[in-house]
């Protein structure tokens, strides 16, 4: 039916079928063709890209990997940030197969990693997934996954069916009138002869076209004339045909064009990511010609880390990063290299000359259009000088275990066995090497009587409830008894199961014969402590008869004397000249200045001999007490009294504490400049194990050389006319201090003032 209907379509709808149908299929066929190609070529680039990646992002984590640094690896791995099409990536541990450190495009995001598995890079779930294995110094250390977004393989897609589409519709309207146009040349000739065939047939007038009247001449002439018509169609529409093969072949030409300026552009981003990467990659990088060891690049990290310029670079040849002594070395190395390779432990010499210990690793790479390889380097100066300290610190210990006679054991609780260390066989005086049962050990080295103590400690040290350390015996194979101090630790498995004992062995043989010899020196000492304490006894008996002498035999007369002078100025002054009663105030005053010296000198004798009552007491109540006492006084010579309102409470005596300020401030009243008004402080301040009390005045200051003098009995530095006093009263003040465990200092600037700087000890729990 279908084949009759189209069989009774007209020529004209004929051709513009056929020619319309497989022009059609034939751009369809080649666009499908282009867009499955194009998302095939932008998939294998995406996995090509992917494992690149991964391959580099390796490299830079191997040595973090390697050295267990999760922090370093995080942050390597967090240079994917400028890979946006990286959304997940990880570290697999080697041991546990476990993750090791991680990155996240979108922090939100809880994405599960997979498990660990081979080289692989497969598309699933709409996502690229890549698995590549590192290795660090040619040993495995572990893995890397990437999971990347499929989003531009998606965009391609939409963007080569619009594309497609748009393509599909211009061609078509373009055969669609190309056909249009075509079908006329073809049909009309025909239609034309079949309409003149037709009114030659319908009006039977030959003589329209013939002439002639005859058969012969006319179906010869339309027999011509068909021939004529046909060649003419025909080579018309060869013409027409080659044209338009001639159109579809510029028409692909131009689509090839197109595509291979997509691939360029392509390759040109790829190229400008991978340039990105190397730029700005926290690692050292360097690109070198295979060939002529020539620099070709580095990275910003390079730059800083050797302190060469760009042009710098671009002069230099890789030897020139080496010293002298392993150029030839590494020259012929790297001619050799090809893959990936880790050229191991070298020394690199920076700009300033300076040596730094690197770890190299390169593999082969194309770089504007010369065979050449990138390298990453990694600094391990500081991991070669910490490896150099923990030799010299192993070499210290054991030589201090050496000098020190310090042994080291272990033992295995499973399976009973004990391992000495060197200096513990030199102590037990047994041969190195030599294995034992722990019970067979002790049972040869202990000393007999000490057996069952050692025993007991262990047993209570393995059951948690004592430390084990304590002092023992042991007697040597050549019948040397030793006093050794045994300590040692539990070491526990993930259980919390005790499965080792560690521990040391310290002959302390001398310090026992030295504790000896203490007890009995200390027996001798405490016989001398008691002989001397009787003395003592007697000599402070002494003291307070001498001081009771003074107190009554010496001021009785005194009071006598000021007595009968006080009678002679009251009743007989007027009878006196002026020189006499000069000289009767003089003796007066001689004998008022006299009571005070006597005074002062039975309080300072008093001073650590009468029983003092220690206690925690607030400063601010000591002063606030004595403040009366010098109120008048301060009020007249308009004085500035200034006391921290929350000064430390201190462990000390009362009254002790009264006579210690009631000194210095009656010292400052005395001791301050005559046109000054008197500025008079007390300030406090914490200080190591107690705290410190400045005492301030603007005075007339004290010289240098008397800061310590001043402490002492009796010295003065003024006449009695300029500035009256015994001389007592900073002398009582250090023996009051050094009673209550204080201490006393001054600094002091001439004409400027004094800070008299007291410590006061802490007060301690037990104290209180």
């Amino acid at each position: 039916m279908k084949k009759r209907v189209f069989e009774n379509q007209s020529i004209k709808s004929k051709l513009l079928i056929i020619i319309i149908s497989t022009s059609l299929i034939a751009i369809i066929a080649g666009v499908v063709f282009l867009i499955a190609f194009d998302i095939t070529t932008t998939k294998d680039e995406l996995k090509k890209y992917a494992i690149f990646s991964a391959k580099m992002a390796g490299q830079i984590t191997a040595n973090s990997l390697y050295s267990g640094n999760e922090k370093e690896a995080t942050t390597a791995l967090a240079n994917f940030d400028a890979i946006p099409v990286v959304l997940d990536a990880c570290l697999y541990n080697p041991v546990s197969e476990k993750v090791f450190a991680s990155y996240r495009l979108n922090k939100t995001d809880h994405y599960t990693f997979p498990g660990l598995r081979n080289n692989d890079a497969t598309y699933s779930d709409g996502y690229l997934h890549v698995f590549q294995m590192i290795k660090y110094h040619d040993r495995y250390c572990g893995a890397i996954y990437l999971r990347l977004t499929t989003n531009p393989i998606h965009k391609k897609i939409i963007k080569n069916l619009l594309f497609g589409g748009a393509v599909i519709m211009i061609l078509f309207l373009a055969v669609l009138l190309i056909a249009s146009r075509l079908q006329k040349f073809i049909s009309a000739p025909l239609l034309k002869l079949a309409n003149l065939t037709g009114e030659i047939s319908e009006n039977q007038d030959f003589s329209m076209k013939l002439n002639y009247q005859g058969n012969d001449e006319i179906g010869m002439l339309y027999n011509q004339y068909r021939k004529m018509l046909n060649q003419i169609s025909l080579r018309k529409k060869e013409g027409d045909l080659a044209e338009i093969q001639l159109k579809n072949l510029n028409e692909q030409l131009n689509i090839e064009l197109v595509e291979r300026k997509r691939v360029e552009s392509s390759l040109r981003i790829s190229e400008e990511k991978y340039r990105h990467l190397f730029e700005h990659n926290p690692a050292s990088m360097f690109i070198y010609e295979h060939g002529t060891l020539k620099l070709l690049a580095v990275n910003e990290a390079f730059k800083n880390q050797y302190g060469y310029s760009d042009e710098e670079v671009t002069s230099m040849y890789l030897p020139d990063l080496y010293p002298e002594e392993e150029k030839g070395s590494i020259i012929e190395k790297a001619k050799r290299f090809k893959g990936h390779k880790n050229a191991g432990e070298w020394h690199h010499i920076k700009k300033d000359g300076t040596a730094i210990s690197v770890i190299t690793t390169s593999h082969d790479l194309k770089y504007m259009g010369k065979e050449a390889r990138v390298g990453v380097v990694t600094d391990i100066t500081e991991r070669k000088q910490i490896e150099e300290e923990i030799r010299i610190v192993n070499r210290r210990l054991l030589k201090a275990q050496n000098i020190a006679h310090l042994g080291f054991l272990e033992w295995d609780l499973a399976t009973n066995e004990i391992f000495p260390s060197e200096e513990a066989y030199l102590l037990y005086g047994l041969p190195p090497g030599s294995k034992f049962e722990t019970t067979e050990f002790m049972a040869l080295v202990a000393h007999p009587a000490d057996l069952e103590y050692i025993n007991e400690n262990l047993e209570l040290a393995i059951k948690e409830i004592k430390p084990y350390n304590i002092d023992h015996r042991i007697i040597r194979p050549d019948g040397k008894i030793l006093w050794i101090n045994s300590q040692a630790e539990l070491e526990y498995d993930q259980d919390g199961k005790p499965v080792k004992m560690i521990g040391t062995v310290m002959d302390i043989t001398e310090r026992m014969q030295a504790t000896e010899e203490i007890q009995k020196l200390n027996q001798t000492l405490e016989d001398r402590v008691v002989e001397r304490t009787v003395q003592l006894v007697s000599i402070n008996k002494e003291l307070e008869s001498f001081s009771y002498s003074i107190s009554h035999d010496l001021r009785a007369p005194l009071r006598a004397i000021y007595g009968f002078s006080q009678i002679l100025a009251s009743r007989h002054r007027n009878a006196l000249n002026e020189e006499g009663r000069q000289y009767m105030d003089y003796i007066v005053e001689a004998s008022i200045r006299m009571e005070k010296l006597i005074e002062d000198l039975l309080n300072y004798s008093r001073l650590g001999r009468k029983s003092i009552e220690k206690r925690p007491i607030a400063l601010n109540d000591i002063i606030d007490t004595i403040y009366p006492d010098f109120k008048q006084k301060l009020d007249e010579i308009s004085a500035s009294f200034n006391v921290d309102k929350e000064l430390p409470v201190v462990l000390g005596d009362e009254s002790l504490l009264q006579q210690i300020f009631s000194n210095l401030i009656g010292n400052a009243i005395t001791y301050r400049r005559k046109d000054v008004p008197l500025v008079f402080s007390i300030h406090s301040e914490p200080a190591a194990k107690g705290y410190l009390l400045k005492v301030s005045d603007n005075g007339i200051g004290i010289e240098p050389e008397y800061w310590e003098k001043i402490f002492n009995i009796f010295h003065r530095l003024h006449s009695e006319e300029e500035y009256p006093g015994t001389g007592i009263g900073l002398a009582t003040v250090r023996k009051a201090l050094s009673i209550l465990n204080g201490t006393i200092r001054v600094e002091s600037v001439v004409g400027e003032g004094t800070t008299f700087i007291i410590h006061f000890p802490a007060i301690k729990n037990n104290s209180i």
